[in-house]
Order: structure tokens, then C-alpha cells, then sequence
């Protein structure tokens, strides 16, 4: 399980993942935009994110939001391979470092 917390007025892109996860709004409410459209959930929200899915997600309040993935991996440089979608795009890595650049 991994637990983010969202300050009012942040936008945070994320990841493209491989496998089925859950998605957990645990506090406050976001906006949520995905390929299928805008739509904003509270506390309590529970979805199932489908393989292949990305989403740009706006707090439109302080928000505590947790995707819980399976894995038997402990490693989370081996987690994200497994879990996430190879991007050289990104910026940052799987800890939230600035990738160096090559």
C-alpha cells in the first residue's frame, strides 16, 4: 500500500500501471481525470484501477488518497518495475528523486 498526502491545490500525474489496483480516497475530495473524463470523489471512495490507466489528480482539498497493488517484492525499485509502465519521460524515479539525466 502506498499512502500519499494531497495539500489543497496540488496537481500530481501519475504513473501508468500494469496490474489491476485498488484506489483509495481516504481523506478530503479530489478531481480526478482519466482518458474516461473529470470526476470528483470524497473520503471513502474506493475504485478499481484497470491495467493501463493514468490519471491526473487535483486536491481540491487536503487529501490522504492509497493505491494498494500485490506484489511479494519488497524492493521498490523492483516493485516499480513490476507494477509500473516503463516512462523515460519522467522526471522523477520511484522515490521521488530527480532521475539524473543520461
Amino acid at each position: 500500500c502506498r499512502t500519499l498526502f494531497r495539500q489543497a491545490g496540488v496537481l500530481i500525474v501519475g504513473k501508468v500501471h500494469r496490474k489491476e489496483h485498488l484506489y483509495i480516497v481516504a481523506k478530503g475530495r479530489v478531481e480526478v481525470v482519466t482518458d474516461d473524463g473529470t470526476t470528483i470523489y470524497e473520503a471513502g471512495t474506493v475504485l478499481v484501477s484497470k491495467p493501463g490507466t493514468k490519471r491526473a489528480v487535483l486536491a481540491l482539498e487536503d487529501s490522504v488518497c492509497l493505491t494498494v497493488h500485490r506484489t511479494n517484492k519488497h524492493n521498490i525499485m523492483k516493485i516499480e518495475k513490476e507494477l509500473i509502465e516503463p516512462d523515460t519521460s519522467a522526471l522523477y524515479d520511484s522515490t521521488n528523486k530527480v532521475k539524473e539525466l543520461t
